[in-house]
Formats: C-alpha cells, structure tokens, sequence
C-alpha cells in the first residue's frame, strides 16, 4: 500500500492538516501536543474503521477537538480512498480493491503480540499461505526425503495438531530412553547415545561348530518326523475311510436281518391261510369267488 496524500480536520490535535506524500517514507515530527499521535490514530481509523483510544463506538465524541462538533479524515492510496468521518464514525471505502486483512495489524504492532499463540500462528500461516494439516506436511517430509514409513507414522499425529503431537513426541522419547536404560543399564544421553556400542560378549568357536552340527542333527530329526508323520496320516485317512465304509455294511445288514424275519413270519401266515382254504374245500364250504379277468 502506498499512501499519497493525508486530510485531517478536527481530530484530536489534528485540527488541519493536508499534506501529500511524495517520497517512500515520510517523517513528521513537531512539539509535544502538535498532533503527531492525533495524525495517525486519524489515519488509522480512516484505513481500518477501529480506534485504539476507545473502545465504544459512542464514545467517538471524544476523538473531536475540544469546541469543534465534526471532524474527519480522508487518507488517499493506491488511487482509491478511505475515510472516516466523527463521532457518528461512519467509515468509507472508495475502489474496487479491497483493504489487506493484515492492515489492522500493521498499524497496531501490539494488537499481534497479544494474540494468543495459536492465534498468532495461524495468523502467520494464513499470511504467509502456509497449511499445516497432515497431509501437507507428510507431503513436504516425503519431498525432503525423509523415510516414508516415518511418516506415515506422525501423519496421524499431525492432523491432531502441534500441540498434541509435541506431547506424542515427548512420550515416545520416554519411552525410547526407558527403552535404552532397561538394554544398555544406563542413562540415556545424546552424546553417549551417537557412539555407545555394546560390550562384544566372549566367542568360543568350538561352542558354535557343536551348536551347528547339533542344530543340524535336530533338523534332520524333525525332516524324518515330518516324513512319519505323513504316512501315519494317511494311514488314518485310510482307517477312517474303513471305518466308515465298515459302519456302512452294518447298517446295511441289520437291515437284512430286519427284511428277512419280516419274510419269515408271512410265509408263516400264508402257509396258515392256504390250510384253511384247503380245509373249506374238502368239507364243501363256500367257493371261494373266482379272480375277476
């Protein structure tokens, strides 16, 4: 933003000023209540509409210099114009361009340090059109090469923000010197950390040939097992198959016995009924009544 020319008419101790600014930076200066801080808290308002010395809006009557009942500002820039007009504290924008969101803070440094700290983060972020959720900052990591497996592991943590993932980081590292204590029965420390190697146990050749010619016996007990094992599998695929087959023949021949004394007993009552029929014939019984044809 370039300002170029500066109007002020009761406000404050700015009771008349009109000056244009040519050059990049203008100084103005004078005598204790010339006007100095009156001229830009006059130019502030007129660009953000806000003042610093008070806080209600109703309160603006104070802002005009004593005996006067208007005054105003016009700050002209960039070819457009904004003012402000007292006490009613109707503001203006002339121009198609909008104001920065970042003016505000520009003409009050300390309304940014006291911002709250995530606040004054995202402020700069936004500012500065940074993002800082987890899948932009996992993208720029994999840019810079760090391992992806690693970043796949914070991503999460990220998306939760700085605050929760500085307090994962903090437990991890507990956990990583414990970690470190319990292996090494020390205390953890960087420098330590960067060159400490482990005590090289005693080696005994002899022990490690008799361990390999052992592991070598045992692994060809378990091949010989394994091989057992299998015949003795299929032995009892085959003995249940049997079995089932075994349990088939017995249902079916108690079904035999079943079906024949069934056979029996009416050859019996045939055999019976043949008598009697025989016996009516002999003593002139009723014929019996001939099959139908």
């Amino acid at each position: 933003m370039k300002i170029t020319t500066i109007k002020t008419a009761n406000f404050l101790g700015a009771r008349n000023v009109d000056v244009r600014l040519g050059s990049p930076v203008t100084l103005i200066c004078g005598r204790n209540h010339s006007g100095k801080s009156s001229l830009a808290e006059a130019v502030r308002m007129a660009l953000a509409g806000e003042s610093v010395r008070v806080s209600l809006k109703k309160d603006y009557r104070k802002l005009v210099t004593d005996g006067a009942e208007v005054g105003f500002c016009v700050v002209e820039h960039d070819g457009q114009q904004s003012a402000i007009t007292l006490p009613n504290g109707s503001h203006e924008h002339t121009g198609n361009d909008r104001l920065p969101a970042v003016l505000p803070y520009v003409l009050d440094a300390q309304r940014f340090s006291s911002l709250p700290a995530n606040d004054r983060r995202a402020f700069l972020f936004g500012l500065m059109g940074l993002r800082t959720d987890g899948d932009t900052v996992g993208g720029r990591m994999l840019d810079k090469g760090f391992d992806p497996l690693k970043v796949d592991e914070i991503r999460p943590h990220l998306r939760a923000g700085f605050d929760a993932s500085h307090k994962e980081a903090q437990s991890k590292a507990r956990d990583a010197k414990a970690s470190w204590r319990a292996t090494t029965g020390e205390t953890y420390g960087s420098v330590k950390a960067a060159t400490w190697k482990a005590n090289k146990p005693a080696h005994d050749g002899n022990r490690v040939k008799l361990a390999r010619e052992e592991l070598a016996r045992v692994a060809e007990q378990i091949e010989r097992g394994a091989a057992d094992l299998a015949v003795m599998q299929s032995a009892a695929t085959r003995q249940a198959q049997q079995s089932e087959k075994s349990a088939g023949l017995r249902e079916r021949a108690a079904r035999y016995a079943s079906i024949e004394a069934k056979l029996r007993k009416d050859e019996a009552e045939l055999q019976e009924w043949q008598a009697k029929v025989e016996h009516e014939a002999r003593n002139g019984g009723k014929q019996m009544p001939a099959e139908p044809t």
